[in-house]
């Protein structure tokens, strides 16, 4: 290359090379045997198969948790229109019928009622009161 003592390589790929040279001094004579320089090329990081599959390994998983994301929040959307649907169409039921579902407070009245009538049956007051005569009077088959 004339005058340069220099050696440009643009790009070599990863591998092993043995660098060989020779050169003619100033009387023209050229060395025969030359020299040489065994180099190593190692693999650019990202070019690593370790590297590759890891890399490939998270994209897949990146990509699996987008979808699974995706998937539970429609599935969470579906069930909370679900509910909410749900609860119209039974209030809207309970409305055409004429009553609506009963509270706590009355679910707790009714339940004091109904233990206390059990407690008028078992105990009847003394007298022949003729509506605790229907309930305690064996029927005639």
């Amino acid at each position: 290359m004339g005058d340069k003592r220099v050696a440009e390589y643009s790009y070599i790929p990863p591998g092993r090379y043995t660098f060989r040279v020779r050169a003619c001094n100033s009387d023209g004579v050229w060395n025969r045997g030359g020299a040489a320089i065994a180099l190593v090329v190692p693999a650019a990081f990202l070019a690593d198969v370790v590297v590759e599959v890891l890399t490939t390994l998270a994209a897949i998983g990146f990509g699996d948790s987008i979808v699974w994301y995706y998937f539970a929040a429609a599935i969470t959307s579906q069930t909370g229109k679900m509910f909410s649907d749900n609860k119209r169409l039974s209030a809207n039921a309970n409305d055409r019928q004429g009553h609506s579902r009963p509270s706590g407070a009355n679910l707790t009245r009714i339940s004091l009622l109904s233990q206390s009538a059990q407690g008028d049956l078992e105990n009847p007051p003394a007298g022949g009161d003729s509506k605790w005569n229907a309930f305690t009077t064996p029927r005639a088959n």
